[in-house]
C-alpha cells in the first residue's frame, strides 16, 4: 500500500481521535457518532472492524448502537 496514503489516513484518524477525546460531555455523543461515521465510510477501517469482529465472535462490536 502507498505509504503516503497510509500516512495521510493515519493523520486524519489521529485528528478525529483527538477531537473525540477533547469533546465536552454535552457534545460527546455527537462527536462519537461523527467518528463512527468516519470509520464506517472508509473501506480500510471497515475491513479492520470486520476482521476484529471475526476474531472475537462474542464481541458487541458487530452491531454497535450509537
Amino acid at each position: 500500500m502507498n505509504s503516503e496514503f497510509v500516512q495521510n489516513l493515519r493523520y486524519k484518524l489521529q485528528k478525529r481521535v483527538r477531537r473525540l477525546n477533547s469533546a465536552e460531555h454535552q457534545a460527546f455523543h455527537f462527536c462519537l457518532r461523527q467518528f463512527w461515521g468516519y470509520l464506517q465510510a472508509h473501506e480500510i477501517f471497515t475491513g479492520i472492524m470486520q476482521d476484529l469482529a471475526r476474531r472475537d465472535p462474542d464481541s458487541e462490536m458487530k452491531n454497535p448502537v450509537i
